[in-house]
């Protein structure tokens, strides 16, 4: 799972435990524990130019990290306002995948090619509304033009049930039937996808 996270979000956080925790009993004697953060419990909204924080991580002068300030409660849960505490670094492993030098928090590996993703979903979206759109096309009458030879004006628009093998014979003399064509599905969806999964990957 911290595999998972690291390559999805970019990054993801331990908090090193050792001594006597509440709530934590030693495993074989040994009072160590590891604890897994999700990226979105350290603060990404936290700088501050003044004290050296940038995004939730405490720097010193050579720029590395002295504490981490941790939510510690889930941050997404809705609540108004989240307690915060500080870690410091040496208590707290960060694995992070960088771009450039002096980068403090890590960048998910599919951030060049979201934007892209979103876009097939949605045009995959779109044709599939039209598809269905498509289905539900059945026929129209064609009339001639009043005044026509011939031509028989109705005395009330028609509505006609539409079941499949059904044979229709309500044609009025000057009238004929004519079937709805559509491009849907599109034939060339298939090879769109494709490309643009290769230039994903």
């Amino acid at each position: 799972l911290m595999l998972r996270t690291w390559l999805r979000d970019g990054e993801v956080f331990t908090q090193v435990l050792t001594g006597k925790i509440s709530g934590l009993s030693p495993v074989a004697g040994v009072p160590f524990w590891l604890e897994a953060l999700e990226p979105d419990y350290i603060p990404l909204e936290k700088t501050d130019n003044s004290s050296n924080l940038v995004q939730g991580i405490y720097f010193n002068e050579w720029r590395r990290p002295v504490k981490y300030l941790v939510c510690q409660s889930w941050p997404g849960a809705g609540a108004a306002a989240v307690a915060v505490k500080e870690v410091t670094a040496e208590n707290m492993l960060h694995l992070r995948f960088t771009r450039r030098l002096n980068q403090a928090r890590g960048a998910s590996l599919l951030a060049p090619v979201i934007i892209r993703l979103m876009d097939l979903k949605e045009y995959e979206d779109s044709e599939r509304i039209a598809a269905r759109i498509a289905a539900s096309l059945g026929m129209f009458i064609k009339k001639q033009d009043v005044g026509t030879d011939g031509y028989v004006a109705p005395e009330k628009r028609k509505e006609t049930q539409i079941q499949p093998g059904m044979l229709f014979d309500g044609l009025n003399p000057g009238e004929d039937i004519g079937m709805i064509k559509s491009d849907r599905p599109n034939a060339g969806l298939e090879s769109f996808r494709m490309g643009q999964l290769r230039a994903v990957a």
